[in-house]
């Protein structure tokens, strides 16, 4: 990975170490559209056909793959302190998780998000490290089961040369509103909002003018 001079390109992956992808450059010209169902959380059907888990991993797996999605080159931290590059591929797990997080975006509350943005990246590292035994495991696996139960809907994406783009997304219990977002509902008077601004950052602006 050391360059010897400016000029000296580091070492690219070949090929052939690759099993489930394709190259971005050898995808299809045609973009792939497909659309992707969850129950709880769970992914449960692809193009409107109910599969099981491991059925659908694998389709998911052809269809991405053959679209150049899912490669990843990255340096990582390993728990004895040495950095490491790794190389992997996961065309399923890409498009998925990519789906499963716009969705969780439409049925979600801001705080859940936030705080669930907490507890993914500690139940990952404690799961990359083995401690499934650690109590603190289970405890976070629960708030995120909670959260689970509301996110249930469709996510629609588009797969391009490498690419996957959420193209849309539905929901029986979105928190969101075409009336109320256009603010031209009549439950709305956006006059509120002039309050809202008037104290909204009031310690920021106070010490600001403290400073001057």
């Amino acid at each position: 990975m050391k360059a010897e001079s400016s000029k000296t390109r580091h070492s690219i992956p070949p090929e052939d170490i690759y099993a489930w992808t394709v190259s971005a450059s050898a995808a299809p010209d045609e973009p792939r559209e497909l659309a992707i169902g969850f129950e709880n959380g769970v992914p449960v059907s692809l193009d409107g056909e109910r599969l099981g888990g491991y059925a659908l991993i694998r389709k998911l797996n052809e269809i991405a793959g053959a679209c150049g999605v899912g490669r990843n080159d990255m340096v990582e931290d390993r728990i004895l302190g040495l950095k490491a590059r790794e190389v992997y591929e996961h065309p399923a797990a890409t498009v998925l998780l990519k789906a499963h997080a716009d969705l969780e975006r439409l049925v979600l509350t801001r705080q859940e998000l936030a705080f669930k943005a907490i507890v993914d990246d500690k139940w990952s590292e404690l799961g990359y490290m083995g401690l499934v035994d650690e109590p603190l495991f289970p405890a976070l696996s629960a708030f995120v089961d909670k959260t689970q139960e509301r996110v249930t809907g469709t996510v629609d994406l588009v797969l391009y040369k490498g690419s996957v783009t959420v193209a849309g997304r539905s929901a029986k219990e979105a928190i969101y509103s075409d009336d109320l977002v256009s603010f031209e509902s009549t439950t709305i008077d956006q006059n509120d909002a002039v309050g809202f601004s008037a104290y909204y950052g009031f310690q920021a602006r106070l010490l600001a003018q403290l400073r001057k």
